[in-house]
């Protein structure tokens, strides 16, 4: 099998798998390729999994123009596939590397296995281009591993032969498990803690997507330093994605705040535990949802739509957008209103019970393997 990776998210997702699937040695032989030369953000996951890539294409290095990155894919994923020719093709959520390897294997006419399938926003435009990639790898795919019943129906509303769709709990969940088991270096937990024991709480926040750069991030941070301002006794802690332009623009706004910690990029175990640590999570990242409903707290989703609409008619989450005062409306609510903050907390399995790996090799075993 091959599994073909390009951001830090399919790689937290897909990581699960690639160590189950080592475990499994010789049942599965794995192939693991990533695309992109940018290592930010991948290599600590790589190291909690104790996995590495076999290939490394090195196809991108800096944001570009998404047909140029697409195109560059094309060629390079089909000489892998051509070259390793596996029986299964591993693939995750919606993004370049994802269709550009799922589109090759089925030209050459392999099984596709799409992991996190199913998540539907309802506008093609948005989560962009996450929506309509997820779209294109449905139509490429064999196998559809879905996390949640309202996946599953997305697939068969759209025509997806129901014997192909596996309900099966995201791996997402069983990869937040190893991190809460694999803590970060002690010296770095008490780094933390040297800030937060300073204040009641902490706000986790999230704020990173493209679609939201410009007006949209500029109103979400405003809220945030208002919020801050109005509660010196909660702690924000802000982990900025490394683009340069970003982090000149969210200093200008909110450096300079006393309980404002903007940060780098974490290292997804340190991430974990502070999502643990988290009084409420604030964020514009699907895969931030899912962890954070899993760990039971509050989220509220600054985007417009939702991929992940569960977790809102769960009661779990609440969809505010990114003008400024739904957004403070919903922090004050959580920090001060008590019945509110409990109706939104609690440990949820929405998302599976860290066991969706297993079930995800078991369904190929005994496919490929008879």
């Amino acid at each position: 099998m091959m599994f073909a990776m390009g951001t830090r998210s399919e790689a937290i997702r897909l990581a699960p798998l690639i160590r189950e699937a080592e475990d499994r040695k010789p049942v599965f032989e794995s192939t693991v390729v990533l695309t992109t030369l940018d290592r930010e953000g991948l290599d600590d996951v790589f190291t909690t999994f104790d996995i590495q890539p076999d290939l490394k294409l090195n196809l991108m290095s800096h944001p570009q123009r998404l047909s140029p990155v697409f195109s560059g894919f094309l060629r390079p994923m089909e000489e892998v596939i051509k070259n390793r020719n596996p029986e299964v093709l591993l693939i995750e959520g919606g993004s370049q590397t994802c269709v550009a390897a799922g589109e090759n294997a089925f030209y050459a006419g392999l099984k596709v296995a799409h992991v996190g399938a199913g998540l539907r926003s309802g506008d093609r435009d948005t989560p962009f281009p996450d929506e309509l990639e997820r779209r294109f790898a449905a139509i490429l795919s064999d196998y559809h591993f879905v996390a949640t019943e309202t996946a599953r129906q997305n697939l068969i509303a759209e025509g997806c032969d129901e014997n192909t769709i596996y309900l099966t709990g995201h791996p997402g969940i069983d990869a937040l498990a190893r991190a809460r088991k694999h803590l970060p270096p002690s010296h770095r937990i008490r780094s933390y803690q040297s800030i937060l024991r300073d204040f009641s709480r902490m706000v986790l926040v999230t704020c990173n997507r493209s679609e939201n750069l410009g007006r949209p991030m500029a109103q979400i941070w405003k809220a945030f330093k208002i919020s801050a301002i109005q509660n010196p006794d909660t702690a924000y802690v802000y982990p900025v994605h490394p683009n340069p332009e970003l982090w000149h623009q969210v200093e200008k706004t909110l450096g300079g705040i006393s309980n404002f910690f903007l940060m780098p990029l974490l290292p997804y175990p340190e991430f974990c535990w502070l999502m643990q640590q988290a009084h409420i999570i604030v964020t514009d990242s699907g895969g931030v949802q899912e962890e954070a409903v899993a760990l039971g707290k509050p989220v509220l989703v600054t985007n417009l739509k939702t991929n992940r609409p569960e977790t809102e008619a769960r009661g779990r989450a609440k969809l505010v957008g990114h003008d400024v005062n739904p957004l403070l409306t919903h922090i004050h609510l959580l920090l001060h209103d008590k019945q509110t903050y409990r109706q939104m907390s609690g440990e949820c399995g929405l998302y599976g019970e860290e066991s969706a790996s297993g079930k995800i090799l078991d369904v190929l075993e005994n496919d490929l393997c008879d």
